[in-house]
């Protein structure tokens, strides 16, 4: 992987591959390697041709740590919630994406995507640490959550 890309981390979700896969954890390793400062996660770093600088984008960090949740990493991921937490507005709105050295938030705000992502993360850790993700790890993620919201669980 010479560029890396955050989306590469939906792999697991979309149950392209499952989230024990030897190639999800390099994936998640080379992402973390390449584009994850104190649990905030850049989408790329490649040229775009658009003008300005970007912030992490929270919905990639709440990709990162699902990916991670999911191939039985927990307490890595709950340790990044923590840092995107600290990250909220007053009344606890997120942004698009936050400034990587002082949590500033940029972007479109409020984001929906982001706190789309922050419910279904809390509600994965939730059910991880309930012992209630699947056993067999060969399962989307999205096809989990929705068995899980049809169940009223």
């Amino acid at each position: 992987m010479d560029q890396a890309d955050a989306s590469c981390l939906l792999v697991p979700a979309l149950g392209l591959l499952p989230p024990n896969d030897p190639l999800v954890d390099k994936t998640i390793a080379e992402i973390r390697k390449q584009l994850e400062s104190d649990g905030m996660v850049f989408r790329y770093h490649a040229k775009d041709g658009l003008a300005g600088g970007e912030g992490g984008f929270l919905l990639c960090s709440f990709w990162l740590m699902d990916a991670l949740i999911h191939s039985g990493k927990s307490a890595e991921a709950e340790k990044i919630l923590e840092k995107i937490f600290s990250l909220s507005n007053d009344v606890g709105l997120y942004a698009e994406e936050a400034e990587m050295k002082t949590g500033e938030q940029l972007g479109n705000f409020p984001q929906a995507f982001t706190h789309m992502a922050l419910v279904s993360t809390c509600a994965y850790l939730t059910y991880a640490k309930e012992g209630k993700l699947p056993k067999d790890k060969a399962y989307s993620f999205a096809e989990f959550a929705v068995k899980m919201i049809a169940e009223g669980k």
